[in-house]
């Protein structure tokens, strides 16, 4: 386990990581994925950049799950997709949630850190 290498990090990586047993980290990925989303998105048919963005997903006043900015990424977009995933997961291997909101979800706050850009 490297953190140059957290791409290939099993659970028990992450676990080990975290301080916590191995079971909890699937948990704690099911709750990260419900409530924050982390991507990778083209900027448009006429501004051909790519742009790391972090969304909270939150419930709106009519019971319908909308999206809250968090963080875009404007330093960092690039015609290269891949490049613009890895500045995004060097980002993300250095987050970690507010007090309030790792005991809010009921995860290590580190543990925003499991949300990766995979690209493939």
């Amino acid at each position: 386990m490297t953190d140059s290498n957290r791409l290939k990090w099993t659970d028990a990586d992450w676990a080990k990581y975290l301080n916590c047993s191995v079971e909890n980290i699937k948990e704690y990925k099911k709750i990260l994925s419900k409530n924050i989303i982390m991507s990778i998105k083209a900027l448009g048919p006429d501004y051909r950049m790519y742009e790391f963005q972090i969304w909270k997903l939150v419930v709106g006043p009519k019971g319908r799950k909308i999206k809250q900015p968090v963080f875009f990424d404007f330093w960092h977009q690039s015609l290269n997709r891949t490049e613009v995933a890895d500045n995004a997961n060097t980002i993300i291997s250095s987050l970690k949630l507010k007090d309030e909101v790792a005991a809010k979800l009921n995860v290590p706050k580190a543990a925003v850190q499991m949300m990766l850009i995979r690209e493939k």
